[in-house]
């Protein structure tokens, strides 16, 4: 049979499973994309070997961009964000978090992982950086996305991310060379910083470039597929100097949450397209490249790679909260450790590129569903907090702004 005839059954069964999967995660109390991506490994290599990762790749990278446009598009209070971004404490805490888990977890996998020093930055660096489209997704659960405390916990974790995708990209770009080398970091590192000059230089003139446009057409869809494409250029020309595309629609959903609060009607349908087809493609995605066979040979690596990500994590996390002044640093501990969004696209990406096996791919992969299983309930105690010190009390702000 045609293999363009069998991807759309490929398609068909993966949305289906993975949507029940998740349903099923929901019922029990437990974070959907945890049931997803197992729906993804029940379908994939590992069980029944029915869908072939490659049959989705493209979907599985459309679904990170969407979620995490929608992301900052409308969960979050973004004056309060950019109130935090001059804050000494959280950048010290985010080096914290982020550099210091790089270069920990880098110690302790060197006695362990036989790749070349590259690979296992990459590897360190993803693994120890944060993921703000689950935790996103567990606040707008938990219906509290406007509070102070937990502004700060998202903060806190973007810029964790933040500081892993850029270094992650500048590792993967040394791992593809197998080298170090001054003049590959300058490589690495300067295109990325002018994109991000250029990007934040624009962010004010693209929602005008669409009010622009409403002003001579005034079909709605016209509209919605001008964002999108916004979406994909600028996430292409992101890809390209080595920045994820994630992030760059992360930013984007910044730059238009304004623009889209006024006109519900265009976010309904983005939120439609994106949670109803490309996050579970995504998360379903990542299950499908898992190879459990590799993870039974080698039981003792995958012990050390859990338990050594567990408690840098955490451990940081919770110190990272103890500089912010934060009176719960737990949850900035938790919030900081949740993972399985950019993090778990660039795993993918470093596989397909031959950077890391699959054996480390899909130990990675566990050691993110065990994160976010045991942690993420843990985020509910967030709601009595709210409730308790009100929705916007400063109360939980940082304690110094300098």
């Amino acid at each position: 049979m045609n293999e363009s005839v069998l991807g759309l059954l490929y398609l068909g069964v993966l949305l289906l499973v993975v949507k029940l999967f998740e349903d099923v995660f929901e019922r029990i109390r437990m974070p959907p994309l945890v049931g997803a991506i197992i729906g993804g490994i029940i379908l994939g290599k590992s069980v029944l070997n029915f869908v072939q990762a490659n049959t989705v790749a493209l979907f599985v990278e459309l679904g990170v961009i969407m979620m995490l446009f929608l992301a900052g598009a409308e969960e979050f209070d973004i004056e309060a964000i950019a109130d935090l971004r001059r804050n000494k404490r959280l950048l010290l805490a985010t080096f914290l978090n982020w550099g210091f888990g790089t270069l920990l977890m880098l110690f302790v996998f060197s006695f362990f992982i036989p790749i070349s020093l590259p690979s296992l930055l990459l590897f360190c660096s993803i693994l120890s950086m944060s993921s703000v489209a689950p935790l996103a997704r567990v606040l707008k659960d938990l219906g509290i996305t406007k509070s102070y405390f937990v502004i700060n916990i998202f903060a806190y974790a973007l810029l964790v991310e933040v500081a892993g995708l850029i270094g992650s990209a500048v590792f993967l770009q040394l791992a593809i060379g197998g080298s170090f080398g001054a003049l590959k970091v300058i490589n690495a590192v300067f295109p990325i910083t002018l994109f991000l000059i250029a990007l934040y230089s624009v962010r004010k003139e693209l929602p005008k470039v669409i009010i622009a446009v409403e002003k001579f057409i005034k079909s709605r869809e016209v509209v919605l597929a001008i964002i999108v494409s916004f979406i994909l250029i600028l996430g292409y020309l992101g890809d390209s100097v080595g920045f994820n595309a994630g992030v760059v629609a992360l930013f984007l959903g910044y730059f238009f949450s304004r623009y889209l609060e006024r006109r519900p009607h265009i976010l309904e349908r983005l939120r439609g397209l994106t949670y109803g087809f490309f996050e579970p493609m995504f998360f379903g995605g990542l299950g499908l490249s898992v190879n459990l066979v590799s993870v039974r040979s080698a039981p003792l690596l995958a012990v050390v790679i859990v338990l050594t990500v567990i408690v840098v994590k955490i451990s940081l996390g919770y110190i990272g909260g103890a500089v912010l002044r934060s009176e719960k640093p737990f949850y900035q501990a938790v919030g900081s450790s949740l993972k399985g969004g950019v993090d778990g696209a660039l795993l993918l990406s470093a596989l397909l590129l031959g950077v890391i096996s699959s054996k480390l791919y899909t130990m990675a992969l566990i050691t993110i569903l065990i994160l976010t299983t045991t942690f993420a309930p843990t985020l509910k105690g967030l709601k009595k907090i709210t409730k308790e010190k009100g929705n916007r009390s400063k109360t939980f702000m940082f304690y110094a702004p300098t």
